[in-house]
């Protein structure tokens, strides 16, 4: 009797506790669910302090929408539809505007002190176990790693590795040439091969180090676990806005996708080690000389004794191979695409290589950067197809900041819709027609709102943040003391690539390729489709 009564009691005791859970559970549901549409109610009320700023309803009230965007990587066409029906300065978020008025790029980007980066665009380092790269170091940090980087990219240097990128783009034309005497009716995707080019050209110039994408028409493992994993980044770092952190996130990656990154960044380590241990075998005499290259040049101890460590060096040599051939082929593939659906401009350009050069071997960095149509066709290929269509925020400081005239609260997220400027008929004439002319110096050519081309987009940003990888065509009208200083790495490539290409092909797209720039889609990097272009060599 009384092990039946104990048992009723503990019965009785248990339902009574999970009573208690159930209805803990549904009161603390209950709170959130209530605080949350609170949250909604004051985000699109007049006390938020960004009600005054235009954007949809949903947009406003919810980060959710913008970021369920960027997940899908076409957030940077739906601020181009919400600028276009709200105007120059827009809310995409609560917290977050967009602007496109041309004076609010050095407001952002060139401030000082600097408006610092939004921690949700790329990842921690830390959860790394190394230094911050140059993407997100503080400001002090970032100056310092600016400043010893920087020899990796003066004009100087980059002539030192130019018979690098002079014999992948010549081994991309004589395997093309193979290809199509195989294969006459066959066409080739070129944003594959400008991937393999690429990423040939960084791994031997930033690691010394052999990727033979081209010769065996494959992605080297490293560079397309990067591109695969800054598109997860992308979408991870959605999750983290909410609270969700990476930790919690792996328990739903499988063990292959954990081994896979475990694997990528070990041999990346490895492969920079390798390459610092090479550095150090050359310095005692051990060791032949061999090309320079990107970390080479890095390592060079300035005129004060300081230098980067090698930590350091390899945190931003991963960033230089993450980003140095995704938007230099990115950049590459929207120019043809450009071109070839606009044969007048494809045959002024074809007439100006051709008629310069009576061999390949005369195409050389030096001798492309003199010719004024192609400088300007890849400046106009960025303005209608930028590499950053969606540029990191930055995020103002506590007492606000001053934007186009605006004081924007402390906290607010804020940047500049980039693509939905280059395609704005209230920046550009005839902003969808592809037109080189409008960036060529002596036309002194100005839009709608009488500016420059030059003065509206910025398709590398701007300030001392910007891409250490370019140099503005026109160093009298930089912005930033920086930048002046800096090769144009990605463009120099881009033009000695096009140059070389148009030398030795004709060239026409297979297809119609009408939702090309529709169907592409942009996380940290572009993803775009696939280019099919018929090459028939030019007799001579």
């Amino acid at each position: 009797m009384d092990s039946r009564n104990a048992t009723a009691t503990d019965v009785a005791a248990t339902w009574h506790y999970a009573s208690l859970a159930f209805w803990y559970s549904v009161y603390a549901a209950s709170a959130i669910v209530g605080f949350s549409i609170l949250k909604l109610i004051y985000n699109i009320s007049p006390f938020h302090p960004l009600s005054k700023y235009p954007g949809p309803l949903l947009w406003r009230a919810t980060r959710l929408t913008a970021s369920w965007h960027q997940a899908r990587g076409d957030l940077y066409k739906c601020i181009d539809a919400i600028h276009s029906k709200y105007g120059p300065t827009v809310r995409i978020a609560p917290d977050e505007l967009s602007f496109t008025n041309p004076e609010a790029w050095s407001q952002i980007y060139n401030t000082r002190p600097q408006l610092q980066k939004t921690e949700f665009h790329f990842g921690r380092a830390d959860e790394r176990k190394l230094p911050e790269s140059l993407i997100m170091a503080n400001d002090a940090e970032h100056a310092r790693l600016r400043r010893l980087a920087n020899p990796a990219f003066l004009t100087a240097g980059i002539l030192e590795v130019e018979p690098v990128m002079q014999y992948y783009a010549d081994l991309l034309c004589n395997q093309l040439l193979h290809e199509v005497s195989h294969a006459r009716s066959q066409p080739q995707d070129m944003v594959q091969w400008f991937l393999w080019t690429l990423n040939d050209v960084i791994g031997k110039l930033a690691l010394d180090q052999e990727f033979d994408c081209l010769k065996l028409r494959r992605m080297h493992p490293w560079p397309k676990f990067l591109l695969r994993g800054l598109k997860n980044i992308a979408i991870f770092n959605q999750f983290r806005r909410f609270g969700i952190t990476e930790k919690m996130l792996v328990p739903l990656m499988s063990k292959k996708q954990l081994e896979a990154r475990d694997n990528f960044f070990n041999e990346a380590v490895s492969a920079v080690d390798r390459r610092l241990a090479r550095e150090k075998s050359e310095k005692a005499g051990d060791g032949e000389k061999k090309t320079p290259d990107i970390v080479g040049l890095m390592l060079r101890e300035m005129k004060d004794g300081n230098r980067l460590t090698e930590k350091e060096v390899t945190a931003n040599s991963i960033l230089i191979v993450g980003g140095g051939a995704e938007t230099t082929s990115s950049c590459l593939s929207g120019t043809f695409y450009h071109l070839l659906k606009t044969p007048r401009v494809l045959k002024k350009l074809q007439q100006e290589i051709r008629s310069g050069f009576a061999c390949p071997k005369e195409i050389t960095i030096r001798a492309t950067s003199n010719l004024p149509y192609l400088k300007a066709t890849v400046e106009e290929s960025l303005r209608i197809f930028p590499i950053a269509s969606y540029i990191t925020p930055r995020t103002t400081p506590k007492g606000g900041h001053m934007i186009t005239g605006d004081h924007v609260p402390g906290g607010t997220y804020v940047s500049m819709g980039q693509w939905h400027m280059g395609r704005s008929g209230q920046l550009f004439d005839n902003p969808k027609e592809f037109r080189p002319e409008r960036w060529l110096d002596e036309l002194d050519v100005k839009g709608p709102a009488n500016l420059r081309p030059d003065e509206i987009l910025k398709p590398f940003s701007l300030g001392p943040r910007n891409c250490i990888g370019k140099q503005r065509v026109r160093p009298a009208l930089i912005q930033c003391g920086f930048a002046d200083e800096l090769s144009r790495l990605a463009l120099t490539e881009a033009r000695l690539v096009i140059a070389k290409l148009l030398w030795h092909f004709d060239m026409e797209l297979d297809g119609d390729h009408s939702t090309w720039v529709e169907d592409a889609r942009f996380y940290v990097l572009w993803e775009l489709q696939p280019l099919n272009v018929k090459l028939t060599p030019v007799r001579r």
